[in-house]
Formats: C-alpha cells, structure tokens, sequence
C-alpha cells in the first residue's frame, strides 16, 4: 500500500506567544493561531482523509478540529503524539516516535493526517534519515530542520514498489500563512 501522511505543527498556543516553551500547562490556542488554523483548513479542505490523528493536548487538539470543521467525529486523540516530556529521556522518546511510526505503517489508510508539535516531527524525521540515530546527531538535525505553526510536511510511506519505505515529499510548507 501507497500512504501519503500529512504531518502538520499544532497552531500558535498561548504558550508560544507568550514564550513559555517548557509547556508547564497545557495551553489552548491564541487567537492568533485560530486564524492559522482556519487557513490551513482552506488550504486542505479538498483533500479526503480516511484518518485524522492529534495529539491529546489542547492546542493539537483545537488546530485539528478546526481543520477537520465538521468533521470532527473521526478524530482520534493519542498521547504518543505528544511533545518529548519535561521528565522524558532522549532514548524513551526515541523509542515513542519509533512506535508511532510503526503503528503508521500498519494502518490500512492511503491519507492520513497527523497534528502533533515540532519536536515530534523533528524526531520522526531524524529516524528516518538515521535509523541508528543518536542524541548528538538529533540535535544537529533538531537545530537545523525549523517547524513553523501550522506548517505542512508530507511523508510518502511505500509498502511496495519501486520507492518502498519512506520518502519526504515536503517539509514545513508554509505559503498559506503568507
């Protein structure tokens, strides 16, 4: 099966306008964000997901519910999605994403939208790019690889074929909010 997984950063949080990255609360959305996210819905909605995934915290979970608008019976809240976690070692949140990205494969679903937050994202692509990776290596690739709110990247997951495994088709797509 041919998969395309559109990962999309949760829009801006109280949080992180108010810079408050250590994400000591669960934040809900700025205003602000709301707005991002309605831009992102504009510039999604032709596209017929068979599944919506979102991280079970605030903001992930109002970015996708706008998103999905009055889609949202088919949403589903996971907490694997989440942010690494203040007490959380590099090695156990490596082996979460690792997880979650064998749990993507075996879905039987050719679209799949997933709202998370930038440290998975950056995550799921360093495993990608370097299955043994360690946490010097993360960091490099942490550092250089920016997610912006409500940025779009798009992950080609083949099971068969020519280009089997995984391929970026696009990282941190942002013209909508231009």
């Amino acid at each position: 099966m041919n998969k395309k997984i559109y990962f999309i950063r949760h829009a801006k949080s109280i949080g992180n306008v108010e810079w408050d990255l250590h994400q000591k609360d669960d934040s809900p959305l700025h205003d602000s964000g709301k707005r991002e996210s309605q831009q992102v819905l504009r510039r999604l909605k032709k596209i017929p997901f068979d599944m919506v995934i979102s991280s079970d915290l605030k903001r992930c979970k109002e970015t996708t519910e706008i998103i999905m608008g009055r889609n949202k019976k088919n949403i589903r809240y996971n907490e694997l999605f989440r942010e690494i976690g203040q007490e959380e070692s590099f090695i156990n949140f490596k082996k979460r994403v690792l997880k979650v990205k064998k749990y993507i494969e075996s879905i039987e679903k050719e679209k799949i939208l997933i709202v998370t937050h930038s440290q998975f994202m950056k995550m799921f692509l360093a495993n990608i790019l370097d299955p043994k990776l360690t946490e010097k290596n993360y960091k490099k690739i942490h550092d250089f690889f920016r997610v912006v709110n409500t940025g779009i990247s798009v992950f080609n997951c083949n099971s068969e074929g020519q280009f089997k495994g995984w391929q970026l088709r696009s990282w941190n797509e942002h013209g909508h909010l231009e």
